[in-house]
């Protein structure tokens, strides 16, 4: 069974080897505000879930490659949107896994969104990269 809790700080070095693990780590990244996934006690995926003022910057979603298609990325992504009810902004170059969740692209940009370039976006697929947004019920 998953369990979503709050990243602890015994918790950084096994986020750091995960965010390396699926190619979202780079060396600028802040690891507060982390989620973690745990199957028996051990980290197999994590989100990071920033606050801004009136809306959460979601980044960072991985899942160890052994655990993948078992949905600890589905367990994530639920438990962000039950427990955060406010707009929920992110970077992706896969919309489609995200528009499962109704996701959408953001027509508009909230002040004080990270710039792509923090975020080492210029290194990944910049052409494909959209802006993403869920917004409550």
């Amino acid at each position: 069974m998953v369990k979503i809790r709050p990243a602890r700080k015994e918790d950084k070095i096994k986020i750091i080897e995960l965010l390396k693990e699926t190619g979202l780590y780079y060396p600028a990244q802040n690891l507060n505000h982390f989620l973690v996934a745990e199957i028996n006690q051990k980290v197999v995926g994590a989100l990071q879930l920033k606050k801004y003022k009136n809306y959460f910057f979601l980044s960072s979603l991985g899942v160890k490659k052994t655990y993948e298609k078992q949905g600890i990325a589905t367990s994530l992504l639920n438990y962000v949107q039950k427990n955060f009810r406010a707009p929920i902004y992110l970077y992706t170059i896969i919309p489609s896994f995200f528009a499962k969740f109704g996701f959408k692209p953001a027509q508009k940009l909230p002040p004080h969104l990270p710039s792509k370039n923090l975020l080492g976006c210029q290194d990944c697929q910049p052409q494909k990269c959209q802006c993403l947004v869920w917004m409550p019920a």
